[in-house]
């Protein structure tokens, strides 16, 4: 089935699927999904799933992936949040294994300006509702929890021309967009339960 052809249900579908059973962890079950959901949908190119962690929540590979990307000119603190990936699925072999990520397997965000400097993912901030605008100069950045239904969506209608208010492509992997002709890029996002456990043991 065509993604562009599915409606919510047939998107739920799959998400009850690969998530109501038994999982040992939001990892394990956000891996399932993103397998199954890149799978089902023969539109799909690749299936991501991420989550607003603290420093503190990640297990030490998290965190060492965490460190180096962050450099030794900043050092993280409890107070910084990460947008981690836990599930990846899609048509190359590497991209079903998260821990194959190169530049997306743990993202610190450091403060306003940092964020503004990937524009992909400053416009899925923005369209989840994080707020940055306020943000001091370093100061850790806040998330409005989405509970119940007040989930929030993230479009990016045009991914080959899109650009942002400083004329840069928001899809930036430019290489990754024409290979496999791209044409738009799409989420949402809302609260996790946090009860059980984030990551499986030996996770990263």
């Amino acid at each position: 089935m065509l993604l562009a052809h599915a409606s919510f249900l047939d998107v739920d579908r799959v998400r009850y699927e690969t998530t109501n059973g038994e999982a040992s962890s939001l990892e394990r079950s956000s891996a399932h999904f993103a397998r199954a959901f890149a799978a089902h949908f023969e539109s799909v190119v690749l299936c991501r799933v991420f989550a607003l962690l603290g420093l503190d929540e990640l297990p030490p590979d998290e965190r060492a992936v965490a460190d180096r990307v962050a450099g030794r000119a900043t050092p993280l603190t409890s107070g910084t949040r990460l947008l981690t990936l836990l599930g990846t699925g899609g048509r190359e072999a590497a991209w079903n294994d998260r821990t194959a990520s190169r530049s997306h397997r743990v993202i610190p965000l450091i403060d306003e300006s940092s964020v503004q400097d990937v524009p992909m993912i400053a416009k899925l901030l923005a369209d989840l509702d994080v707020r940055l605008s306020h943000l001091d100069p370093g100061k850790p950045i806040a998330m409005r929890r989405m509970l119940g239904g007040t989930n929030e969506t993230f479009y990016v209608a045009d991914a080959q021309n899109a650009v942002d208010a400083a004329g840069r492509p928001i899809v930036l992997a430019r290489d990754f967009v024409e290979q496999y002709r791209v044409r738009t890029v799409s989420g949402m996002g809302g609260a996790y339960v946090t009860e059980g456990r984030l990551f499986d043991e030996g996770a990263g």
